[in-house]
């Protein structure tokens, strides 16, 4: 079961990698496609929750980002 949950946790770091990536394109944050998640999702997302889980997998996510920046600017 454990395994399992790490391997969802590092299914959800990458998924949320990739979101992260596509509004952020060109070093730009995309308001409008941003809006347009968030009212995709908001129905679903409690917030108090949410709070709670970004600050828990804070230090994880923001490594991932780093290391997957990392390895953009390294190929290049």
């Amino acid at each position: 079961m454990r395994r399992l949950r790490s391997l969802s946790a590092v299914a959800a770091a990458a998924c949320f990698s990739q979101v992260v990536m596509a509004l952020t394109e060109d070093n730009q944050l995309r308001v409008s496609e941003v809006a347009s998640v968030l009212r995709l999702v908001s129905p679903d997302i409690q917030p108090q929750r949410l709070a709670a889980d970004l600050l828990r997998d804070a230090p994880n996510t923001a490594r991932s980002l780093l290391l997957n920046w990392a390895d953009k600017v390294l190929v290049s």
